[in-house]
């Protein structure tokens, strides 16, 4: 992404800004009499931004490209092998395991799978901890 992580403080401002980019994007490819007017940015962009860092985060920490092809076959990582990962219909890499049974929500039962740090991971780890 072109966006520099670095630069904010917050993962709030991060998925605003990234949002509001995306938005341009979309509108830029619209010929002019399909374009929306500025309006206030919804909750599904703000989730989508947040699944594109997540993505982003992912590709470079983990190498997804094998499950993304369709290749059934994980590699045998020992890190993470053991967390019985998989990737989620939105493209996402999940931890599975014996939560399944569990009477969580989803996204509780399968959290997000993140490398140990970076950027990103701590701006979410900041904003959980926020919120608590």
């Amino acid at each position: 992404m072109v966006i520099d992580p670095t630069r904010y403080s917050r993962m709030d401002k991060l998925l605003r800004v990234t949002a509001y980019c995306w938005r341009w994007v979309d509108q830029a490819r619209r010929p002019r009499g399909e374009r929306r007017g500025n309006s206030s940015l919804t909750l599904l962009e703000l989730q989508e931004a947040e699944k594109k860092w997540v993505r982003e985060v992912q590709a470079g920490a983990f190498p997804i490209h094998r499950i993304g092809s369709g290749s059934t076959e994980w590699p045998k990582i020992r890190q993470i092998a053991s967390l019985s990962p998989f990737m989620d219909m939105e493209g996402l890499l999940r931890v599975g395991g014996r939560l399944t049974n569990a009477a969580l929500p989803w996204c509780h039962k399968h959290p997000l799978l993140l490398p140990p740090d970076g950027t990103i991971v701590a701006l979410i780890v900041r904003r959980a901890h926020e919120s608590e």
